[in-house]
């Protein structure tokens, strides 16, 4: 009796391993500790970038930027005169642009040698570089307030291809694949007088205008591969939007948390946004997923790794698989499927600066204010399958709880979920056990 009620009990730790929650958990690969002047401010969002293909990080370092390799080793260091606000990579590495706060644009070699630089007539806010040419684009706020802004775009050579001068200043930008388009969202007021309403705008690649808009807010955008959708989140206004090719608005959601950020998947199929807390007096910052309908897919709660208000800082998405990454200002960083399907968390410790991610979502890069950080997953999509739509017309009010909301988390990259092979095992132990209380009996 004693012997079969070990094998007895044996058998119930053994299921009771399998049915167990999956570590959900990401692990970094390396570290990199860095000592600056901004860990004695307030947060200043130094930017970080990460090529297409991974094999590339570039952080910013107070007066320097420095570059990466896969395995975190410093391969190269541009020393400034002043600090940066932002930074890309070309696909491969071989590129880095980046603007300085006064302004100063800059292009790097892969020894991080600059080709050439530009002192421009804006304060910068953002820029882009086409995957097909590596020209880049440039968008911000004229130096003499109130005289609106302008969305440039330079060849690699440094010659300024052209230039649109904008009756807003331009606070977000994005390219389409081969730089065939570009979405630029602007802030209403700060135009010129002749178009006070125009605040967003969708240019070719040639810089000619196809159509102009007002929000009346401060329009983050995202754009797929074909520049056919563009998303965008009215900021002050709580509202996201997605336009067609021509202009035409296909929804306009209220959303009941101001919008930190926007993207849209490659097919222009799903839109993402970062929100701020509050969420219909939710606890948790989200991230929410829409379909082109505007109804809500599913929706995650960010946990936020440190006490007060947080908020979703950045969201980046792989253009050749469906998986996103998402920083908070908590310090969280969320690995999601297009699906909802939860890949991996990290919690930082502390506030996130910039986030960037892969082209295959294997890798992704997180500045933090001393350290740049590199965390990979070899295959991140292998649980991400199917498509998930749900018509909650009334969100974000009161969403309906469907199983189409989707949020619990699901097994990581690597490792097989449990529940196919739960059932059988438990169905033998129940089996085993009653014969051996026969067999007792």
């Amino acid at each position: 009796m004693q012997i079969h009620t070990l094998f007895i009990i044996a058998i119930m730790i053994f299921l009771q391993a399998l049915i167990a929650p999956a570590d959900c958990s990401l692990t970094p690969d390396w570290t990199v500790k860095i000592v600056g002047d901004d860990l004695l401010l307030l947060p200043e969002n130094e930017p970080v970038a990460i090529a297409g293909n991974g094999s590339i990080i570039a952080g910013a370092v107070d007066t320097s930027i420095i570059g990466i390799s896969r395995a975190g080793t410093i391969l190269w260091n541009h020393p400034r005169k002043d600090s940066c606000k932002k930074i890309i990579l070309s696909y491969d590495g071989s590129r880095t642009v980046l603007v300085s706060k006064n302004n100063t644009l800059v292009y790097l070699d892969d020894t991080g040698h600059p080709l050439w630089s530009r002192i421009l007539p804006d304060s910068i806010s953002q820029i882009a570089m086409s995957r097909d040419d590596d020209s880049v684009f440039t968008g911000g706020e004229a130096i003499w307030p109130g005289t609106g802004g302008n969305i440039s775009r330079y060849l690699r050579n440094g010659t300024l291809q052209w230039n649109y001068q904008a009756p807003a200043m331009i606070t977000d930008l994005a390219v389409s694949d081969g730089a065939g388009f570009v979405a630029a969202g602007g802030v209403r007021g700060a135009g010129t007088m002749d178009q006070p309403d125009k605040d967003l705008f969708f240019l070719d690649g040639d810089g000619r205008v196809l159509w102009s808009t007002g929000t009346g807010g401060d329009n983050c955008v995202a754009i797929d591969q074909q520049g056919t959708s563009i998303a965008v989140g009215v900021k002050g206004r709580n509202m996201i939007r997605l336009y067609n090719h021509e202009g035409t608005v296909l929804f306009s959601v209220p959303v009941s948390a101001d919008i930190t950020d926007v993207a849209i998947s490659p097919d222009g199929d799903y839109l993402f946004a970062g929100l701020a807390q509050p969420v219909n007096g939710e606890e948790f910052p989200r991230i929410i997923c829409l379909n082109r309908k505007g109804s809500l897919v599913w929706k995650y709660p960010v946990n936020p790794g440190m006490p007060g208000a947080s908020f979703i800082r950045k969201i980046d998405i792989a253009k050749t698989t469906p998986v996103i990454v998402a920083g908070s200002s908590s310090g969280n960083v969320s690995l999601l499927g297009f699906n909802g399907t939860v890949i991996g968390n990290y919690n930082t410790g502390t506030w996130i600066e910039d986030i960037g991610i892969s082209d295959d979502g294997t890798a992704v890069a997180v500045r933090i204010p001393d350290s740049v950080i590199r965390i990979s997953q070899k295959n991140p999509a292998e649980n991400v399958t199917g498509k998930q739509d749900q018509d909650n017309s009334n969100f974000p009010i009161q969403p309906k709880k469907s199983p189409a909301i989707h949020e619990p988390p699901a097994a990581p990259s690597g490792k097989t979920a449990p529940v196919p092979v739960t059932i059988p095992i438990i169905a033998l132990g129940l089996l085993s056990i009653a014969l051996l209380w026969r067999k007792d009996g």
